[in-house]
């Protein structure tokens, strides 16, 4: 009797004891599994906004150094400082860019003064060009240097206009001495009226005063 007593007691355990071994494999299994094919998509998707901050840090920087970088622009201050090494007088005048000059950063820029050193045009060949230098560069201010021996015999010379701006003629009102940034509608009244007339400039002297005074 105590025997099959055993025995039923026996069966019973065995009974509950096969299912509850079961069950804990099956969830040790799917705690497992979980963890091989999830965990690392979550790591996945907790790196990957550091790596969207990282790019757009870079995209930042690259965006500031092409800020920074110092080139020519349309809105450049280009100062030009005409120097008589007779005598070691200028004249300084403020022009725009020349078009083909934006866009050129300082390295460019004096080699492009290099070469207009090198091959200057007939205008400057004739007033007595000897050099020019670069005295300063930003994106905001170029600052260059001519010098000349300037021509010693006497020139007479005449104020036209052409386009609205103030054009130096040579005696014979047909040779360019030299062209202007100075906008006729900038000067007093009664010398537009004089430059459109043709005024008489007496001497370089009195050319340069008048530059001097009406070059912005």
């Amino acid at each position: 009797m105590v025997i099959i007593k055993m025995k039923v007691m026996k069966s019973i355990g065995l009974f509950f004891l096969y299912p509850l071994t079961m069950y804990l494999l099956g969830g040790v299994s799917f705690l497992l599994m979980n963890q091989y094919f999830y965990a690392p998509k979550e790591a996945e998707e907790k790196e990957q906004p550091m790596q969207i901050v990282a790019e757009e840090t870079s995209e930042q920087a690259e965006q500031i150094i092409v800020e920074d970088k110092q080139i020519l622009t349309s809105d450049t201050q280009y100062v030009i400082i005409e120097t008589d090494l007779r005598d070691g007088s200028s004249v300084e005048t403020t022009w725009e860019v020349p078009e083909k000059y934006i866009g050129m950063d300082r390295d460019s820029f004096v080699e492009a003064m290099a070469e207009y050193e090198q091959s200057p045009p007939l205008e400057e060949q004739t007033r007595g060009f000897i050099s020019v230098e670069v005295r300063s560069f930003s994106r905001k201010k170029v600052v260059i240097r001519k010098n000349y021996f300037f021509v010693e015999a006497d020139r007479h010379f005449y104020l036209t206009v052409q386009d609205n701006y103030v054009v130096v003629m040579c005696e014979d009102l047909q040779t360019v001495y030299m062209n202007t940034s100075i906008l006729l509608t900038n000067l007093p009244d009664r010398l537009q009226t004089e430059v459109l007339l043709n005024k008489y400039i007496e001497n370089e002297k009195e050319l340069y005063d008048f530059l001097e005074a009406y070059s912005s």
